[in-house]
């Protein structure tokens, strides 16, 4: 084999395993050695109802998207998520006759992962976030795509706070 060959195939082979450096076919996810979740439905401290409910599907579809930990029920999980949110809706705009321009949605959530056979904490996390949007020409509030929204970025930052390094 020619030496140029030799040397090209060498360095073919370098950068693949540099390439390769850190990567893993082990979930992102290793919490004590946990390989399932169970996700409680998120408690609503708050005034705003069924969000709890659209933030705890939303975190089930999070993990779901991310393939890092099988689901199952909290009593046969190894680890169990819970939450407890609460958010408020502002005006923070209005026209000459006090009509709502633009509203804020401000939200909290609180996390806590559990280690299900002990129940010792491994996880807590406190997290805001806010959603701007306006009203459309009636006046009502354009909560659908403002909720989808804040529910969605929401349960990612729930998700990457797991995920996080200890």
């Amino acid at each position: 084999m020619p030496r140029t060959l030799l040397a090209g195939a060498f360095a073919l082979l370098a950068s693949l395993l540099a390439a390769c450096q850190g990567y893993s076919t082990k979930p992102l996810t290793a919490i004590g050695g946990a390989r399932t979740i169970g996700v409680l439905p998120i408690v609503n401290a708050g005034y705003r109802r069924d969000l709890e409910m659209r933030l705890t599907h939303a975190v089930l579809d999070e993990l779901r998207a991310r393939g890092t930990m099988g689901i199952a029920e909290p009593t046969r999980a190894d680890v169990v998520l819970s939450g407890e949110m609460s958010a408020s809706e502002d005006v923070i705009g209005q026209d000459d006759e006090r009509r709502p321009l633009e509203k804020r949605l401000r939200g909290t959530l609180k996390i806590v992962l559990r280690e299900r056979a002990t129940g010792r904490i491994l996880r807590e996390a406190t997290l805001q976030e806010i959603e701007e949007y306006r009203p459309d020409a009636d006046g009502r509030a354009l909560e659908g795509p403002a909720t989808d929204a804040w529910t969605r970025r929401m349960a990612r930052r729930a998700v990457d706070a797991l995920e996080a390094p200890l």
